[in-house]
Order: C-alpha cells, then structure tokens, then sequence
C-alpha cells in the first residue's frame, strides 16, 4: 500500500528512470512517501513540481560526482599509479596503506607468465599467422585467455581506433594511454557504450618499464 523510502534518490538518480518508476507505483495505487525530501503521492499535484525539481538535483549529483572521480583518477595517472583496467600481461600491485589502512595506490607491473604469451602472440603474427590461426592453436594448447575463458579473434585484434585488442594495445611497447574512451548510456537499451573520446583529451605516457 504505502512504499516509504529516505527520498526519490533512493529509487533512481537518473530523472528520465525516475519519473517511470514514480508513475508506474502511482498507477498502481501504491502511495510513495519520501522521508528526508518531503515527497507524498497524496499531496496533490504539487507533488509533480517537487519530483521535477528533486529529479534534476539528483541527476545534477551523479554528474558532479563522475567528474571527481573522474579526477581523482586522473590524478593517480599523473603520478604514475594505476587507475583501473587491467591489460592482459599485468598485474596490479598495492603501494601500501596509510595511517588509517587506506590504501595509497597500486601500480603497475609486468606478469611474466602471461606476458610470455603476448611475446609468442607478437612473434607468430609478425610471421604471417591469422588472428583465426593465433586464437585456434592457443585454445588447443588451453592458454587462458584475458578473461579466463577461450581466446577469439576479437581478443586479439579487436579495434585500432579504440586500442582493443592485443595486437593494438600500445602499452606493450611501454606507451600508457589513459582517456582513451568513455562509457555513455544508452536512454533506449539502458546499456553502456563505449566512445572514443578526442585525442587532445587522451592522456599518454612513456612507461619504458611496462615494454613486453
């Protein structure tokens, strides 16, 4: 009868979703009482200004808070720390911890068992072999893939322009490139798609250490 919830954040922070949900309980009789922000269905029409306005502030919140995150990992970047997304051939390593045990960072570093395959992967493409051939004998030898499972041919080639796939990841020749993409939502699917984002916002590094 009654949802009772801390406030309109608490169902969705995206308006468009928000105000699905909203009227698809109202619909159904089902009165949404929100705590902290005040909103009742049985306060009248009133009630769809509150929503409008709640709506946006919380859509507005999400947005200010990717971009200090989006900051912070850029900051962790610019130090030469690892900032999420693990490439096949590495591994994440912890730097320690503070005072209060929170974590100061990883970076990272070359993982020998792996990054011997890259090398094989390089060394077999550079004599002619198919990206077909590649996946096919490294599956028949049970060589893990980057995900755990079988090797495909799009693991291994993947996609120039977005620098996917082994055969297009620069940092096996110790070029870092962060900010390369972005992920957007789609409003029709809800699903996240990947963008490239433009060059001048791509932020690259030499890393000589990180050469496979």
């Amino acid at each position: 009868d009654v949802l009772l919830i801390e406030g309109l954040d608490r169902l969705s922070r995206d308006q468009v979703e928000q105000e699905s949900q909203v009227r698809r309980l109202e619909h159904r009789g089902i009165r949404i009482i929100g705590v902290s922000d005040g909103y009742d269905t049985a306060s009248g029409k009133g009630r769809k200004i509150l929503r409008g306005v709640r709506g946006l502030l919380n859509e507005v919140y999400l947005d200010d808070l990717a971009d200090k995150v989006h900051r912070g990992l850029d900051g962790k970047v610019l130090a030469g720390l690892h900032a999420g997304g693990l490439s096949y051939g590495y591994r994440s390593v912890s730097i320690g911890e503070n005072s209060r045990g929170e974590s100061l960072g990883h970076r990272l570093e070359v993982d020998a068992e792996p990054a011997d395959v890259v090398r094989w992967i390089f060394a077999r493409y550079a004599e002619g072999w198919s990206c077909q051939r590649l996946a096919a004998d490294l599956n028949a030898r049970g060589v893990r893939g980057p995900r755990g499972g079988t090797w495909s041919v799009s693991a291994l080639y993947g996609s120039p322009a977005k620098g996917a796939g082994v055969l297009n990841n620069e940092l096996y020749v110790g070029r870092h490139v962060w900010n390369r993409s972005q992920w957007i939502k789609d409003p029709d699917t809800r699903k996240r798609e990947r963008f490239v984002r433009p060059r001048a916002e791509w932020r690259v590094s030499e890393r000589p250490e990180l050469r496979i």
